[in-house]
């Protein structure tokens, strides 16, 4: 048997040598206002997620990469990213709002019950995704670099998939998935054009007006490049798409890991103090 501890004159049955009502977690009235100010947390955050979301959905460089890889892997899973988002944001809000509601009730058991088990739904889909992506991620990245190299080709077409290479190009200022050599079976039509306008050095930012700083000496040094005569330039983009995608989400990684480990946090707190609650509760 579990010792047993007593908190505010009352026995609080423990079980496992830990308060979880009882102090160790909380409950009472700094419990409730922490649970409160948890769940305000908690609400923006699903906000957020919502807000990312759209942006996803809505963001052109995005939805043009999204298009590119979605084509070349023959299916449309980063296209529903931008939907998943949203759709676990308005989970998240949905979840504080409950919070508070349980916050609010606190006599009613049943309710900070459910609250207590969606948390834990949630925390334990936020460890599962982790997982998820650490043992496939040299899958997703092959999959990831072969869709874009798979779409290169079809520039020539001058499809929706050429516009949409020239915004990605533009926005991560890199020519094809691997490099310039993508692009040496790709006919253009003009003879001394061997990359697109947008593999170029440019002076603006807008992939359907591009302007290269030195638009000739670029096909040039594309021409050189393709032969193997040079590795580097300073008027043609020379890094693959790819490498460079890889490249910004390193740049955030510290970022992303942050954001991750402190949302787990707070998850837990907000777990413990609703369980803490919900002890006391049981008690009455």
């Amino acid at each position: 048997m579990g010792k047993r501890f007593r908190a505010g004159g009352r026995d609080c049955g423990c079980g496992i040598g830990i308060g979880c009502g009882c102090g160790c977690c909380g409950s009472g009235p700094f419990a409730r206002f922490s649970l409160l100010l948890f769940n305000t947390i908690f609400l923006i955050s699903g906000l957020t997620f919502v807000g990312l979301g759209i942006w996803v959905k809505v963001e052109k460089n995005f939805v043009s990469l999204q298009d590119l890889v979605d084509h070349g892997a023959g299916d449309s899973t980063l296209s529903n990213a931008g939907s998943v988002l949203i759709g676990f944001g308005f989970f998240v809000a949905v979840v504080s709002a409950l919070g508070c509601l349980a916050v609010c009730c606190s006599k009613k058991k049943a309710i900070i019950s459910v609250y207590t088990l969606l948390l834990i739904v949630i925390f334990c889909c936020g460890i599962a995704a982790s997982i998820i992506y650490g043992v496939f991620r040299g899958k997703i990245d092959d999959t990831l670099s072969n869709a874009l190299t798979k779409t290169v080709k079809s520039y020539k077409l001058e499809s929706e998939y050429t516009k949409d290479w020239d915004y990605v190009q533009t926005w991560m200022k890199c020519c094809g998935s691997t490099g310039p050599k993508d692009y040496k079976d790709v006919k253009f039509q003009e003879p001394s054009k061997y990359v697109p306008e947008t593999c170029c050095v440019l002076t603006n930012n807008d992939p359907e007006q591009p302007k290269p700083r030195n638009g000739t000496q670029c096909q040039m040094d594309a021409q050189q490049y393709l032969e193997g005569n040079i590795t580097t330039s300073q008027v043609l983009q020379t890094i693959g798409c790819y490498q460079s995608l890889e490249d910004i989400i390193d740049a955030h990684l510290a970022v992303i890991i942050g954001v991750g480990v402190a949302i787990a946090t707070l998850q837990l707190l907000g777990i413990c103090l609703a369980i803490g609650i919900c002890l006391e509760t049981s008690d009455r």
